[in-house]
């Protein structure tokens, strides 16, 4: 049963990639980030770029955020990008520019979004995995098991072998 878990992760992200590709095969993304630079998806191109969707208040979030802390760490010599994009009011700002601020990669509110093809998520914490021509791979969302660092690790190996 271990064995399979992971395969049927694998599967569940696939399928949710190519719904996906339905909504913007190559989606554009150009938000101030919270230390008032312009984070440009499309001035990305030939890198790999998780877009991460997350909340001050919700707790499998900051779970992801130290995962995706350590992929950071690992892969950003490769050429990795991560742009968290938290969904948090206004009038929540402060708490989420603390949580951006202890993280490594850019981070940015919603609302300071110039453009933005992305859907708002229903639910979060959900990441987008785009290659390095700018179309999204994969799409995960840590729905009834907690995404681990080695999901990620399986959808990014390929993608830098490429």
């Amino acid at each position: 049963m271990k064995k399979i878990l992971p395969l049927l992760v694998f599967i569940f992200i696939g399928f949710t990639s190519a719904q996906a590709s339905e909504i913007k095969q190559s989606p554009a993304l150009i938000i101030k980030t919270f230390d008032g630079k312009i984070f440009n998806l499309e001035k990305n191109r030939g890198k790999i770029v998780i877009v991460n969707f997350w909340a001050s208040w919700c707790v499998d979030c900051k779970k992801e955020m130290l995962i995706l802390e350590k992929i950071y760490d690992e892969y950003k010599s490769r050429g990795l990008e991560i742009i968290g994009i938290s969904i948090d009011r206004e009038k929540d700002r402060d708490k989420a520019a603390t949580i951006a601020n202890s993280l490594k990669y850019k981070n940015a509110m919603i609302q300071d979004a110039k453009k933005n093809d992305f859907d708002f998520p229903d639910a979060v914490p959900v990441s987008y995995v785009i290659d390095g021509d700018g179309k999204i791979k994969a799409v995960i969302i840590s729905d009834e098991k907690p995404i681990t660092k080695k999901d990620f690790d399986e959808l990014l190996r390929p993608l830098f072998l490429k």
